[in-house]
């Protein structure tokens, strides 16, 4: 019994480990336009941004600047992300080696190409 036990134990732990618990949805410089994140605690840690927007107008595109916190020094990156329009929130989107995020800028593209 103990066995069984334990083996059951083990099976729902990586089900668990994979749940996310993210913060609260936080207002961007944008109006309309929030964010949310979770940094996880596997090696390497790395911070997961989602972003959502309100107006959920199907055709949106960010172009977000995000300053975060490695273990040594502050870092940048910026990237677009396009949401959705089936419930106005984006994909997430992974920033390796980031502990922590001091600030989230977003510009809401509504005319948009590839490559410029």
């Amino acid at each position: 019994m103990k066995t069984i036990l334990c083996s059951f134990v083990l099976m729902l732990a990586p089900a668990s480990a994979q749940y996310k618990v993210y913060s609260d949805w936080v207002a961007t410089n944008e109006s309309g336009v929030q964010y949310r994140w979770v940094v996880d605690d596997l090696y390497p840690r790395a911070c997961t941004i989602q972003f959502r927007d309100l107006d959920k107008d199907g055709s949106s595109m960010l172009r977000a600047s995000v300053n975060y916190r490695n273990f040594k020094q502050a870092e940048s990156t910026a990237f677009l992300m396009p949401v959705t329009s089936k419930n106005g929130e984006s994909k997430e989107r992974i920033l390796l080696r980031c502990t922590f995020l001091d600030q989230v800028r977003v510009e809401h593209l509504t005319h948009w190409k590839l490559g410029l």
